[in-house]
């Protein structure tokens, strides 16, 4: 039973993770300067920023969305996913990130190392001890939804029988999360070049995301049929002709 100590100390632990994730901003390299409402890239286009809680909430929608949508190819393959299991993945796959805001954004796919996944995870880990005091069987429900995201690329430094044990039983569930998290870059990118004319992040979502996308209409049911399109991937084709790729 929580106590009005425990009921405290998660309040605390709430609002320092809120806090932390709100100055962790997403889509900055070191050089920009952040400016409200947008940020001001080097070459003087602006976006939208993006903290990690903006994403989190963009990536609970799309997960709800593709569940919906992806469900009938799955059940039609006779695929029944632990969607409780991929929505608390959704949910916290992020929090780690509250390790950054000191540096004041997330770290660039081309910087991460395995190192800076398990300071993620070391912080995650910690923000539930303080969180859910005692509740050991809950901590090690959500670390396990939390290492969903790697269990498929792997990382030596973390939990290694968990990931094993993600990667034989619930490889599906890790593609879906891969998928929403993808396509999320995606919707993001999107939106900056619809909503101030920048290819920057689109061009450079495509370059790193093209082959994923590939392998997931490949792997994951539905996905070829319902997002990685034809007409998508036509689309793709016309944006990089007219920005020189």
């Amino acid at each position: 039973m929580f106590t009005m100590e425990d009921w405290i100390s998660l309040a605390k632990s709430s609002a320092r993770l809120q806090g932390d994730l709100g100055k962790v901003h997403r889509w900055v390299r070191p050089e920009e300067v952040i400016i409200a409402p947008a940020v001001t890239l080097s070459n003087g286009q602006p976006r939208r920023p993006q903290h990690v809680c903006q994403h989190l909430v963009e990536a609970q929608e799309l997960c709800d969305l593709l569940i919906h949508i992806l469900t009938p190819y799955l059940v039609e393959r006779g695929l029944h996913l632990d969607y409780e299991l991929l929505r608390r993945a959704v949910r916290v796959h992020d929090f780690g990130e509250g390790v950054h805001a000191p540096l004041g954004r997330d770290m660039l796919l081309g910087q991460k190392i395995d190192g800076h996944d398990k300071a993620e995870y070391d912080y995650f880990v910690a923000y539930l001890a303080d969180n859910s005091p005692g509740l050991i069987e809950w901590q090690q429900m959500m670390c396990r939804a939390f290492l969903l995201q790697f269990c498929l690329n792997g990382n030596a430094l973390l939990p290694q029988e968990i990931l094993t044990d993600l990667k034989s039983n619930k490889r599906m569930e890790a593609l879906l999360f891969n998928a929403i998290e993808r396509w999320g870059y995606f919707i993001y990118a999107l939106e900056q070049y619809l909503c101030f004319s920048s290819p920057i992040f689109l061009l450079d979502v495509f370059g790193r995301n093209t082959s994923h996308y590939d392998s997931l209409a490949a792997e994951l049911p539905g996905f070829a049929e319902e997002i990685w399109t034809a007409e998508v991937r036509a689309w793709r084709l016309n944006f990089l002709s007219q920005h020189g790729q």
